[in-house]
């Protein structure tokens, strides 16, 4: 759960179940999703892979995807650096 960003999200290639508070769906190709900041959100790939667009406001989502990929990665610090709650 993002608390600060809003998230939205084109699905460009691939299919995605999606949950997003108590709703659940899917999105394919052309679909846009968007993830409200405060909500519990949550989403898979389908059986292929999968190619998205995130649109995220304010910006700075990437800091959290480029420090996710880091070795050594501390789980609380990186939810205390980037406002978010994992569930």
């Amino acid at each position: 759960m993002h608390h600060h960003v809003d998230e939205c999200f084109l699905v460009l290639v691939g299919h995605y179940a999606v949950t997003c508070g108590d709703d659940r769906f899917e999105a394919g190709p052309g679909d846009l999703v968007y993830l409200p900041a405060g909500v519990p959100h949550a989403y898979r790939v389908g059986d292929q892979p999968g190619d998205k667009l995130i649109i995220a406001v304010p910006a700075g989502l990437e800091e959290f995807f480029r420090d996710l990929g880091r070795d050594g990665l501390d789980m609380d610090e990186l939810q205390h650096r980037h406002g978010i709650t994992f569930l």
